[in-house]
């Protein structure tokens, strides 16, 4: 560092050579070439999660919105939940809702469209899909098949060789 030798105080430029000096770095220089250790359990990682990814306002009579998925994948999420629930109507498509607390109903399959398309966009790591299973077995028939059809080969469909 510069001192001003009368004054004993640091210089204009001794204090930018600090600055800009390895000694005054945001980060452990040492460790800027190993950035995440990714062999570990899952268990021992933070994973930024989303519980009911779906509603954009209250939990209870709140509003349920796809577009909330996107927002929050786009946003380095890893782990979304899915409240699954037997659809109304003639076609008795799966929606994703809060339950009996009154929100509003949307698709399943357009979610899943959506974590299709937004899934990896600002991140190449997994996503985790928490599913609350509320359905009847042809609705699960029918979920499983979307995830199947819509995701095809982004879904993980067996164990990885090295984690058995």
């Amino acid at each position: 560092m510069s001192l001003d030798v009368v004054t004993e105080k640091l210089t204009k430029d001794g204090l930018i050579r600090y600055l800009m000096s390895d000694e005054n770095a945001p980060v452990f220089l040492d460790r800027l070439d190993f950035y995440m250790d990714m062999d570990q359990p899952m268990a021992h990682y933070y994973i930024n999660s989303s519980h009911n990814t779906y509603l954009s306002g209250r939990q209870f009579g709140g509003r349920s919105s796809v577009e909330m998925y996107r927002q929050v994948l786009l946003a380095g999420c890893r782990c979304v939940e899915l409240d699954c629930w037997d659809g109304r109507g003639d076609d008795e498509e799966p929606i994703i809702t809060h339950g009996k607390a009154m929100c509003t109903d949307i698709l399943f399959k357009d979610v899943i469209y959506a974590l299709r398309d937004t899934a990896f966009v600002t991140s190449d790591y997994p996503v985790v899909l928490s599913f609350e299973n509320h359905c009847c077995k042809a609705q699960q028939y029918k979920m499983a098949k979307y995830c199947n059809d819509i995701l095809g080969d982004l879904l993980l469909k067996e164990p990885l060789p090295d984690s058995q």
